[in-house]
């Protein structure tokens, strides 16, 4: 979301945009529309989109144009972006993360993993990025990444997301898990929840989204408990 710009990254067809709440779609698919769209990210006056095919890109008129970083070209499969405060993540799926501090110039590789980067959680200092291995935290900007994982028995994290001090983990065969410690230690959090892989994480005020292999899920009570939205 930009203000009243709604923005989807598709599978096969790039970007589209709406205006209206999404009633209406208009392509903004320029130099992009044979890419999957793995992630968006708003930083700045740039909008940033991660791909499948070609790296990265940036649009500074809402995804009417949109250039090549050139930098991140040669990590050919970009899968995840976040940006916060003055910094911007970029993580792919080699299990290597960027980091850019001025928009798209200048970028700078702060961790390596053994497997792909799926997703990014921020919280003040403290940065979790989400892999195929597990999840691992860095508080000093990439300086130095720990696995933080106790009790996190599905280690193929595909979504991150948090409510005020819970941070939630939605996994590829485990469902979702619940840390009120900044990761120390993790709980399953998976009553009702029937779809597996968990691919994606929102967050409305107090309700906890998830979107599964079985649809989409809430929780109004930190994932003790999932109803199923229009089963």
């Amino acid at each position: 979301m930009d203000g009243t710009n709604l923005f989807v990254g598709t599978g096969s067809g790039g970007v589209f945009l709406s205006t209206d709440d999404g009633a209406n779609w208009a392509p903004r698919n320029i130099s992009i529309a044979h890419c999957a769209v793995n992630s968006l990210a708003l930083f700045g006056t740039h909008l940033f989109a991660s791909t499948a095919c070609d790296g990265a890109f940036f649009s500074t008129d809402n995804g009417v144009g949109w250039n090549a970083i050139e930098s991140l070209r040669m990590n050919t499969i970009v899968t995840s972006l976040i940006s916060s405060d003055t910094n911007l993540f970029a993580g792919t799926s080699g299990g290597e993360v960027f980091l850019s501090t001025k928009n798209k110039s200048e970028w700078v590789q702060i961790g390596s993993f053994s497997s792909g980067v799926n997703c990014f959680s921020i919280k003040d200092s403290n940065i979790f990025a989400g892999t195929w291995s597990g999840i691992f935290l860095t508080t000093n900007l990439g300086i130095s990444w720990q696995a933080i994982d106790t009790g996190l028995t599905h280690t193929g994290v595909k979504s991150l997301s948090r409510i005020d001090t819970n941070l939630f983990a939605g996994t590829d065969g485990g469902g979702v898990y619940l840390s009120t410690n900044n990761g120390v230690n993790w709980t399953a959090a998976n009553g009702g929840l029937t779809g597996n892989p968990v691919s994606s994480l929102g967050v409305i005020g107090t309700f906890l989204l998830a979107g599964t292999s079985d649809g989409l899920f809430f929780s109004t009570n930190n994932g003790t408990n999932w109803t199923i939205l229009n089963p």
